[in-house]
């Protein structure tokens, strides 16, 4: 967009590392020469750039080679229809992702993808759909995607809303875990975590 608001056709876009450890080639591709860290961008277009501070930051990690369960890889959660969002959550659902590449005694692959999919009674539940069960993340917001963190664990957690649940009996939830590098699912994914349901006694 120019200063008006209006879009720049045909606008030759360039992009620039503030940091030193990529290089960026042809059509935006790039390429890194560190293993790990940070690097900050900007986009360039004629006179006009993005803000340089601070800029948008590309986090540089190591190739995922194996997914672990980080926990357990089952839990229990004694709902109670009229209890708090604590007491209807389950533990965190823990998935590890490491790398063979450990040059500096690195171990794990920080800021990776992790996708979560809940099913309940054999269905996947969708992203909107809060009837029975959904996915937690940070802040209790709905959310089925984490990234790694330093340590190369990601995690999400199950809300129970016993309202939806029509038979005051146990029941379960299967929640899916899946990390891909390049589109292939990396080794150890999926990984498959089972949420007991039961009402509280």
């Amino acid at each position: 967009m120019n200063g008006s608001g209006s879009e720049i056709g045909d606008a030759e876009i360039q992009y620039i590392a503030l940091d030193t450890g990529v290089t960026i080639g042809t059509g935006g591709f790039i390429t890194a020469q560190r293993r790990s860290g940070t690097v900050r961008l900007i986009a360039s277009a004629g006179n006009i750039q993005t803000i340089t501070s601070p800029g948008t930051t590309l986090t540089v990690t190591r190739r995922p080679d194996s997914v672990f369960v980080s926990g357990a890889a089952r839990d229990t959660v004694d709902y109670d229809p009229v209890g708090s969002i604590i007491v209807n959550t389950s533990a965190d659902l823990g998935t590890k992702v490491i790398t063979r590449d450990t040059t500096g005694g690195e171990t794990v692959s920080q800021a990776w993808l992790v996708s979560y999919q809940a099913f309940f009674r054999g269905a996947a539940i969708a992203p909107g759909d809060t009837s029975v069960v959904f996915l937690l993340g940070d802040g209790n917001q709905r959310s089925g995607l984490d990234t790694t963190a330093s340590n190369g664990i990601a995690s999400r957690r199950i809300r129970v809303r016993p309202i939806g649940i029509t038979q005051s009996a146990t029941d379960s939830v299967v929640v899916i875990a899946t990390v891909r590098h390049r589109g292939a699912a990396v080794r150890g994914s999926p990984l498959r975590f089972v949420i007991l349901l039961r009402p509280k006694q």
